[in-house]
């Protein structure tokens, strides 16, 4: 049988140890919840890039689209190499960002839309949201811990 100061302190490791496997569990969901905000951008991009190209080359709204879809790349590629520490990781999401701007290019070109187009804005979003997915040691980290789904 323990003592009163052995069971005392017994009990205050296990609070500690409690308290700070908590936050460390939380800060990996946070972790998580944050790259989950980046795939939403992500996906929100790629919608938005298919109105830019349904858009008429000729239209007055067409180049404050692109505008804005240009500032958008640049803050979702800020915001990868961010989330993405690991070097390799982020240089196969950077080439998928790429991709990106020359598909950018082809929009301010006025290049129309054709099925070969379509396929790449879908293949470069469907990359690099699966690079995203396994790049981010949370990501990771969190779906040891949940176990399989």
């Amino acid at each position: 049988m323990a003592t009163p100061g052995e069971a005392l302190f017994s009990a205050a490791l296990g609070l500690i140890g409690g308290v700070l496997g908590a936050g460390v569990v939380e800060r990996l969901k946070s972790s998580v919840a944050s790259l989950d905000v980046e795939l939403l951008r992500l996906e929100n991009f790629e919608d938005d890039l298919f109105d830019v190209f349904a858009v008429a080359p000729d239209d007055k709204d067409r180049g404050s689209m692109l505008r804005q879809l240009s500032g958008r790349r640049r803050r979702l590629g800020l915001n990868i190499r961010r989330k993405v520490p690991d070097s390799v990781a982020y240089q196969a999401c950077k080439a998928e960002l790429v991709k990106f701007d020359g598909i950018l290019a082809k929009a301010e070109d006025g290049v129309v839309m054709d099925d070969a187009l379509e396929g790449l804005i879908e293949e470069t979003a469907m990359r690099l949201r699966h690079q995203l997915r396994h790049s981010s040691r949370a990501a990771r980290a969190f779906a040891l811990l949940r176990g399989p789904a």
